[in-house]
């Protein structure tokens, strides 16, 4: 079965409802209150392409129309209402039409903080569609919102200290960095983690792996690269990582978290095949068991190294010798197995004897 969807609550949809209007001096409000339903929809602008010396044309988006229609149940004293009521009093033209709004998804929380919820924010054009409805039926009044520039990327500080939530917008002024390493869902040990990936040259890029813990900045290189490290000792044994970067005054939002397992501490592997004081074993035997899932174990008959497996995902291992026993002689094995520079230590032996001829 796939994962289930997540509630439509997590989008949120914000309003400038300043009034006389004013883009650099918002006052945001949550489109919440007598709404049912907002869709935010999106029309691409296309074109068709055919060169001479194609046989079939291409077609090329230009932009996108976005915009939403809105309902709203009169909620009184709701400042979004106020904003509505407003626009049908006197429905407005030219520049008086002018608006803006933001959509954030709680879901994408700039990492290293609890508060703050990366968005986009949209100048707009707003008219009323309809007042009014059924004798039986609340108050609504219906408008149009229609984006009319491209989205501008940032986050929404929400401020929950008063009695209602304050909003505040900060636009991100440049691109995210990447993070190359460590890779998603990678297992990694050591005394230090090291970080790296790409961004724009000269930028400085800070690594947040924590409630309000990050790297020092380091530069980005000539090449588009940088590298950071990250001591294990600051870290869970379940990690989560973001990156942002900043140059000439401007920052990104947060990248894609990346998510890995540390290893501090490497438990023994356990041998099951064969089992301990068995007296029949195959010259060229099987030997199995369970250990780390992603680890390498390497099982040792005290001198040599015999056998080197990875064991899967299931935490089960198994691997054939390459080497024949010698018919009739006694045999004392164990395992390590290693992650990255960690060791674990000896698992239990196991002492058997092969069959004879």
């Amino acid at each position: 079965m796939g994962k289930p969807a997540e509630s439509r609550s997590l989008l949120g949809h914000l309003i400038n409802v300043s009034y006389p209007y004013n883009y650099s001096s918002p006052e945001w409000e949550l489109f919440c209150q007598g709404i049912t339903e907002l869709t935010e929809t999106f029309e691409a602008d296309t074109e068709d392409v055919q060169y001479i010396c194609e046989i079939t044309k291409t077609t090329n988006v230009k932009g996108f129309t976005v915009g939403f229609d809105l309902e709203i149940a009169y909620v009184k004293g709701e400042k979004c209402q106020r904003w509505v009521n407003r626009i049908v009093r006197v429905p407005p033209t030219g520049a008086a039409t002018s608006c803006d709004y933001i959509r954030f998804n709680k879901d994408e929380i700039m990492y290293g903080t609890s508060n703050q919820f990366i968005g986009v924010r949209r100048k707009a054009i707003v008219y009323p569609n309809s007042i009014g409805g059924a004798a039986n039926e609340s108050l609504k009044t219906s408008v149009h919102i229609s984006g009319t520039s491209d989205p501008q990327v940032g986050y929404i500080t929400v401020d929950s200290s008063g009695e209602t939530p304050v909003f505040s917008w900060t636009p991100a002024t440049t691109e995210v960095p990447i993070i190359k390493t460590p890779t998603e869902n990678s297992i990694l040990s050591g005394e230090n983690i090291t970080v790296s990936g790409l961004g724009i040259v000269g930028a400085t890029v800070v690594v947040y792996y924590g409630q309000g813990k990050s790297t020092n900045p380091v530069t980005v290189n000539e090449s588009g690269a940088w590298t950071t490290t990250i001591s294990s000792s600051n870290l869970d044994t379940n990690v989560k990582i973001a990156a942002i970067q900043s140059i000439n005054g401007m920052s990104s939002v947060t990248s894609d978290p990346v998510s890995f397992t540390l290893i501090k501490n490497l438990e023994a592997p356990v041998i099951t095949v064969p089992a301990n004081g068995a007296t029949n074993v195959e010259l060229i035997p099987t030997i199995a068991g369970t250990g780390r899932p992603g680890a390498t174990v390497n099982v040792s008959d005290g001198t040599n190294t015999i056998l080197t497996v990875s064991v899967n995902s299931d935490s089960t291992w198994s691997g054939v010798l390459s080497n024949s026993l010698t018919a009739g002689h006694e045999y004392t094995i164990n395992a390590t197995q290693t992650i990255g520079t960690t060791i674990s230590s000896p698992s239990s032996n196991v002492s058997f004897r092969a069959r004879s001829e």
